[in-house]
């Protein structure tokens, strides 16, 4: 009987210090998602196309973007383990990147939206794409 009480607490210490850790781990980064230009830093993948108000899902293409402090973004292919890279910027509120630029909205810390901005990306569609952070 004393052995069995001894194992219960020896389990319940172990599962509480597991739970704990399990907890520590979730919680991320602060991002403070009112400066877009630290909070887009990282790896992204995109997740909706939105047509009026619906969100379409995107296949998952293997395909994650990285924007890293040096102001470069690496276009990462997961499945061919290849990538490239080119250098984006900020102008004002907007993201310059591929020769197009983008209105950057964050929805909450893990999640933002890219919309073209018509004005400087004639000819392209404004069809805006929500992406997630990758860990």
């Amino acid at each position: 009987m004393k052995g069995s009480v001894i194992l219960l607490i020896v389990f319940m210490i172990s599962f509480a210090a597991c739970r704990k850790s399990k907890q520590e781990t979730e919680i991320d980064v602060e991002v403070d998602i009112s400066n877009p230009k630290t909070a887009i830093l990282g790896k992204w993948r995109g997740i909706y196309r939105v047509s009026g108000n619906r969100l379409i899902p995107t296949a998952d293409n293997g395909f994650i973007m990285e924007f890293r402090e040096d102001s470069i973004v690496r276009y990462i292919d997961t499945r061919k383990n290849e990538s490239v890279s080119e250098v984006y910027y900020w102008k004002d509120t907007l993201l310059y990147r591929a020769g197009i630029c983008f209105f950057v909205d964050f929805l909450d810390a893990n999640t933002m939206k890219h919309t073209y901005n018509i004005d400087c990306a004639a000819g392209i569609a404004n069809i805006p794409t929500i992406f997630e952070r990758v860990r």
